[in-house]
């Protein structure tokens, strides 16, 4: 049985399928025109190819999990473009399909329902998913990668001088209810969810803290050779996705300084800089990535 939503399978439904019709009519549209635009391409060489063009496609138009894919990962490629006025056009226009396909699928995310599963045993059982994940299979479109359809292209709104990357370990900690976290262990099939609701009540913590695991985070620092629309001289972006400016009356690519070896060598398991945390630094749960907060110092 479903959990209470303030919206149904049946209203949901036509919502999703419209928002992602308009969003892989744009991106298909974008990736033609890239890809018949002659634009100039610098590929960081640890994504080297020898069609530069078709690599950098492939990294705009990879919407989907593949079969060995983690469900945190999505496709990176660190690169940056130079095209035409209107394969630019055609990007805004993707990232404001994007906007919509987020706007209308993330507050799905939120409410949780019971659906029936097979284990790898082929037992039938009881697992809790997302609203838009049940959407998402009605459609046919189980397999989409949502982190990567929601990504934005980094589109650049002044010419680049200089752009200079950065590689990162971050990580996205929730702030959950101890209901909610109830509803995730109540139908888990896990070794340890027994205990883990019986440590639940064992605390009067009314919020905890769900940590998801550390990722690469890419970013670039850019610098322009005059201001952009909003009197910027440089900024800072997200760049999993290949950088994206439009050509100028001759285009050329900038400065461009790619991470490093000991940037790419970083992993979730190399030692990080301590940093002050409201996180106790132990899980508190063993089934899920929980951790309890550390009690506000006295004063």
């Amino acid at each position: 049985m479903p959990a209470r939503s303030p919206i149904s399978i049946e209203e949901a439904t036509p919502l999703v399928a419209g928002a992602l019709r308009t969003f892989e009519r744009e991106l298909s549209a974008f990736v033609q025109a890239l890809a018949h635009s002659n634009p100039l391409v610098s590929l960081d060489p640890r994504f080297a190819s020898a069609h530069p063009v078709a690599a950098v496609c492939d990294a705009y138009g990879t919407i989907d999990y593949g079969m060995e894919d983690d469900v945190h990962a999505s496709v990176s490629c660190v690169a940056v473009v130079c095209a035409d006025n209107a394969t630019v056009n055609q990007a805004e226009q993707l990232n404001i399909a994007k906007q919509e396909l987020q706007n209308t699928c993330a507050p799905l995310q939120k409410h949780r329902m019971r659906v029936r599963v097979r284990n790898a045993e082929g037992e039938e059982i009881v697992r809790m998913t997302t609203l838009v994940r049940v959407v998402l299979r009605s459609i046919g479109r189980s397999h989409l990668n949502l982190t990567g359809a929601y990504r934005r292209i980094p589109v650049l709104g002044a010419q680049p001088v200089r752009i200079a990357y950065t590689r990162t370990l971050t990580r996205r900690v929730r702030r959950m209810t101890r209901e909610a976290l109830f509803e995730r262990l109540e139908f888990s099939d896990r070794p340890g969810a027994t205990e883990d609701r019986a440590r639940l009540r064992s605390v009067p913590d009314a919020h905890f803290a769900l940590a998801d695991p550390h990722v690469p985070n890419v970013r670039a620092n850019v610098w322009y050779q005059s201001r952009d629309a909003r009197n910027r001289d440089c900024v800072q972006l997200s760049a999993e996705l290949p950088i994206l400016f439009r050509a100028g009356r001759r285009a050329a690519l900038p400065e461009i300084i790619f991470p490093g070896p000991a940037d790419w060598a970083r992993t979730a398991d190399a030692p990080r800089r301590p940093r002050a945390t409201k996180l106790e630094p132990e899980p508190f749960l063993t089934t899920l990535p929980v951790y309890r907060y550390r009690p506000p110092p006295r004063r």
